[in-house]
């Protein structure tokens, strides 16, 4: 198994490569979609090989792409339930935000929400908290990871790699450390997350923003209780 990761516009997405299927967390802002092909073409990977989209929260950066993905391709697509209507009916949603100076951003992001092409995915799965994703041949589980939204999740696979979405700011200039998001609905909940993947053997963090990190490098800025 092998995870690459597609650097978008405005979220990175990652692939994961099986010897039977592909799979892809997350589905990138609009345009995504053809990143994501010619990335399955590199591999020399047919896009028909692509079984499951999981989407780790219903942002546009996250899911904005996905429309446009299964104009090319059939897959199934699956989220937290807390956000399987706001994909299906191809709304969009913004967190608030958890750092001084985002408040402007969030205005924004509010006001050029009606002139976006959004478009719904049709029929979502729901995972549950804890979901066995081997059913669709992938070596994992969903977890949910509230924290930036109410309907977070992670993807934990059995590597100990988690693919975390936006729980968790990956390493970047100037501080180089794993940090909260700039927007969040609850950063103590968010800690709470990331505790818990900790706890559950995830070693290896691959975020949407900037580059991942190991589990030690995350309980280093991790509060204590």
């Amino acid at each position: 198994m092998t995870v690459h990761r597609l650097r978008g516009l405005m979220a990175s997405t990652h692939l994961i490569e099986t010897p039977d299927a592909l799979f892809l967390v997350d589905a990138g802002f609009f345009g995504h979609a053809s990143t994501v092909l010619r990335a399955i073409k590199r591999l020399g990977r047919r896009p028909e090989e692509l079984r499951l989209v999981v989407v780790t929260h219903a942002h546009l950066d996250h899911y904005g792409g996905l429309a446009g993905l299964r104009d090319s391709v059939e897959f199934e697509t699956a989220c937290h339930p807390h956000h399987a209507d706001v994909l299906e009916r191809g709304e969009a949603i913004v967190s608030p935000a958890a750092r001084p100076g985002w408040e402007s951003y969030v205005k924004l992001a509010y006001h050029t929400m009606d002139w976006l092409p959004v478009r719904g995915t049709g029929p979502v799965t729901q995972l549950a908290d804890g979901e066995d994703l081997s059913r669709w041949g992938l070596p994992g589980r969903a977890v949910h990871t509230p924290g930036h939204s109410d309907g977070c999740l992670s993807v934990l696979l059995d590597d100990g790699t988690a693919l975390v979405g936006d729980l968790v700011q990956g390493k970047r200039l100037p501080t180089l450390v794993p940090e909260l998001p700039s927007m969040a609905e609850d950063t103590m909940r968010a800690h709470d997350s990331w505790r818990r993947l900790l706890d559950m053997g995830a070693t290896r963090f691959l975020p949407a923003h900037a580059a991942g990190f190991t589990a030690a490098e995350l309980r280093a800025v991790l509060p204590r209780h």
